[in-house]
């Protein structure tokens, strides 16, 4: 939120719009969650290349131990592999509203292997398919 209100320069009026908004949604998906929530939240999502990241690689990137993580996570009743389902879930729910990707590039984007499986993951989630949910939100 500190890095919101810094100024950002650039005599491109609608390019200064179109990353303000980009940055305010990309740090208020997750503000409705703690703090720690938040942080575990983004860092996954950072680092979600192709495959999700451990609890060591994101308790390291975070300055915490394993331990320590868990720990936390577990005062706030709920766990690692849930905190990667959250954040999946909300990012997923991110992409299918507000960009053109297909699903396919939703899918690898978040981690995973194939459209099918982001599809069941989805439908355990929300209900819904991922394309029926993009085309309900557009129609709002």
């Amino acid at each position: 939120n500190s890095f919101l209100k810094e100024s950002f320069f650039t005599s491109n009026e609608t390019l200064y719009e179109i990353l303000t908004n980009y940055l305010k949604d990309y740090f208020n998906i997750f503000d409705e969650d703690s703090k720690l929530l938040g942080i575990v939240f983004r860092e996954i999502i950072r680092q979600t290349s192709n495959t999700l990241p451990t609890i060591s690689q994101v308790s390291s990137s975070i300055g915490m131990s394993e331990r320590t993580l868990r720990r936390r996570l577990a005062n706030e009743g709920t766990s690692f592999q849930e905190a990667k389902n959250t954040a999946r879930r909300k990012w997923a729910k991110y992409y299918l509203s507000k960009s053109n990707l297909s699903l396919t590039e939703i899918a690898f984007e978040l981690g995973f292997s194939e459209l099918s499986a982001f599809s069941r993951a989805f439908r355990h989630w929300v209900g819904e398919t991922p394309q029926a949910y993009r085309n309900r939100i557009k129609k709002l």
